[in-house]
């Protein structure tokens, strides 16, 4: 078995008077094999902090093995730091290309995950009321939020919407 490149027997004839004749057969091997490359791992990571849901990733780059034994050095279409919006996953995908001119991909998905909670605005604060009669009259501004990820929704929770408020602790529960 031969590697990759060019071959020449010679074959030599000899009728012992000292006359030769000879031939030569060229074998030509070629490449028609893509190189081999590993890619890492599909990723999710964590958004920045006050980052408006996006994320900075870093990741190692892959790896490429060719049958001709040379050495190759994949490259990308992203660079490791590239902003990687919530909700749009980024495929990176890596190439390389043999000196027979043929090549190899890999790729691996980056996807923004958001672990930061959301803000709540107007939150009144504990209040203590007096009252002659049974209930009390109480009146706060509308609860809202705020998140990273532009998506926010407040959730009427537990006597959420009263405006009176019978004689003792009452909590009035929003999420």
């Amino acid at each position: 078995e031969v590697g990759i490149g060019t071959y020449n027997i010679v074959f030599t004839a000899s009728d012992g008077v000292n006359t030769n004749a000879s031939c030569t057969l060229q074998i030509v091997v070629g490449d028609n094999q893509g190189p081999s490359l590993t890619c890492p791992s599909d990723k999710v990571i964590d958004t920045d902090a006050d980052s408006n849901a996006v994320a900075s990733p870093t990741w190692s780059a892959a790896t490429a093995s060719d049958n001709s034994g040379e050495s190759l050095t994949p490259t990308s279409d992203y660079a490791a730091g590239t902003a990687v919006v919530l909700g749009s996953p980024l495929t990176v995908t890596y190439s390389a290309t043999d000196s027979s001119t043929n090549s190899g991909t890999c790729n691996f998905t980056v996807s923004a995950r958001d672990r930061q909670s959301p803000t709540i605005t107007n939150c009144p604060s504990d209040q203590s009321l007096s009252t002659g009669t049974a209930t009390a009259a109480f009146s706060y501004a509308a609860i809202a939020c705020s998140d990273n990820s532009g998506a926010c929704n407040v959730v009427p929770g537990s006597n959420a919407g009263l405006s009176q408020f019978p004689i003792g602790a009452t909590t009035v529960g929003y999420t």
